[in-house]
């Protein structure tokens, strides 16, 4: 459960104190509810009250040269995270983080863009969870209302819209590009055969390997399982994590 942070220390929430909070604003999962619409509802509730944000993705993006200055001008329109260029050769890339609001609309971008978008991380976070020591009852109760201030002394600080968050984020974020090679400089790339899929030079081949979308796909190999896009890949990790987070809140 590592969708949601503390905006302050970067950390994520944990269960426990997600339960709490959400007990605090007497929010209850209601399992014959559609799990995103609850994530939505709770999140506005919790950033009512309390500093959450959810945490960032981590994307490389990659693009024929003639558009990455193109691609460069959005994400900073956005506000993204750059974490690290490779402008050599005639596909660039560059490895971001942004919010998980953002990703349909990149995601779009980069394919009109006439590239491809592969997701590293679904969930960007400093080690470790929150500490509910940083947080004094006086501080939570005077950002709570009114009429729940006075239980604010049993409730958990700023950092718990993490679970049922997270929910939201899953849905929100599994509708990836899965551009498996561009006409141009095609020859050029390399095919993963766990992924059945092109993806890109050498140096692209061997970051590959470190995604989620290739993982995923390792594990299904294992069970002798047919690969997945990353498109498909995502959706199936998203149901897989959907179904156990509503087990997790059913309270």
């Amino acid at each position: 459960m590592q969708k949601t942070i503390n905006p302050e220390t970067q950390r994520p929430y944990t269960i426990s104190m997600i339960e709490r909070l959400m007990h605090e604003i007497h929010f209850a999962v209601d399992p014959n509810s559609s799990s995103k619409k609850q994530a939505l509802e709770v999140i506005r509730q919790l950033q009512n009250n309390f500093p959450i944000k959810r945490s960032p993705m981590r994307l490389r993006l990659i693009v024929p040269g003639q558009n990455f200055h193109s691609l460069c001008e959005k994400l900073n329109e956005w506000g993204a995270t750059i974490v690290s260029k490779d402008e050599s050769g005639t596909q660039l890339s560059v490895i971001c983080e942004i919010e998980p609001g953002l990703f349909r609309e990149c995601d779009s971008l980069v394919r009109n863009l006439q590239g491809r978008l592969e997701i590293l991380s679904v969930s960007v976070h400093a080690e470790g969870d929150t500490q509910v020591d940083n947080y004094d009852d006086e501080d939570i109760s005077s950002q709570l209302p009114k009429d729940s201030a006075k239980s604010a002394s049993s409730c958990l600080p700023p950092e718990s819209s993490d679970s049922v968050v997270q929910l939201s984020e899953k849905i929100q974020k599994h509708t990836i590009s899965s551009g498996n090679g561009n006409a141009e400089g095609e020859a050029k790339q390399h095919k993963c055969s766990t992924c059945n899929a092109f993806v890109g030079d050498s140096k692209q081949y061997r970051d590959h390997f470190k995604s989620e979308w290739h993982k995923h796909n390792l594990k299904r190999k294992t069970r002798q399982l047919p690969p997945l896009t990353a498109e498909e890949c995502l959706a199936d990790v998203e149901l897989s994590d959907s179904k156990s987070d509503l087990q997790d809140y059913s309270f």
